[in-house]
């Protein structure tokens, strides 16, 4: 069986480099038929995408493969797949998706950042910051700025009793609470036209119904 394969998909083209074979191997056979093929298409640009399997590359052996194709000007790589995942990565993933509880005190100075939701329990002073990638349910005292979607997720949204915080952000929108609290509205989200929005709670299902879900998980 060949080291790398040529295969087409849709309208792109693929090289498959088998994942039980020597890396030096496919080096060797990746060399030929990149030749092989830019004889056979002597004039415009072809890109190519990666697929590695179970086979991860690492920065070194990825270098070697770009240094092959350097020998090919007209051909390039658009990207690469893989059917794994570095544990790194994966454990990235997970805690993004997990909601922590953050209590005790947060001081005037000091900034919180977490990855994934926050269900925030303690007291939050003036001139401290709690960030969060994904929401914010505040339950405790919150007197500083409070942000959700700190990494750019925009269906963020920040829930709870926010009289008392100095600014509230979603994303790289950001609000004076003062200037806009009801209490009547403790959800605050962006709406489709990327404007800070309030509402009751009850209009949260109807919002981000699959947050909803998460919250009555909790």
């Amino acid at each position: 069986m060949d080291s790398v394969v040529l295969k087409g998909r849709n309208d792109s083209l693929a090289l498959q480099l088998r994942d039980t074979a020597d890396f030096m191997q496919i080096i060797r056979t990746l060399k030929t038929l990149l030749g092989k093929l830019y004889e056979e298409t002597p004039t415009g640009e072809v890109s190519y995408r990666l697929e590695t399997g179970n086979r991860l590359l690492t920065e070194e052996q990825l270098t070697q493969i770009q240094s092959v194709f350097a020998d090919f000007p007209r051909f390039s790589i658009n990207g690469i797949t893989s059917a794994v995942v570095d544990k790194d990565v994966v454990a990235d993933m997970v805690t993004a998706k997990m909601t922590h509880r953050i209590g005790g005190v947060v001081r005037s100075g000091q900034t919180i950042d977490i990855m994934g939701d926050v269900l925030f329990l303690g007291d939050l002073h003036s001139g401290a910051t709690l960030c969060a990638s994904g929401n914010i349910f505040v339950m405790g005292k919150v007197s500083g700025v409070v942000q959700a979607g700190s990494h750019g997720d925009t269906r963020a949204v920040v829930v709870g009793d926010l009289q008392g915080a100095s600014q509230v952000r979603i994303a790289d929108v950001i609000e004076i609470v003062a200037d806009h609290y009801d209490p009547l509205k403790p959800v605050a989200y962006l709406s489709k036209l990327h404007t800070m929005t309030h509402a009751k709670m009850s209009e949260l299902a109807n919002i981000r119904p699959r947050l909803f879900k998460q919250m009555e998980a909790m």
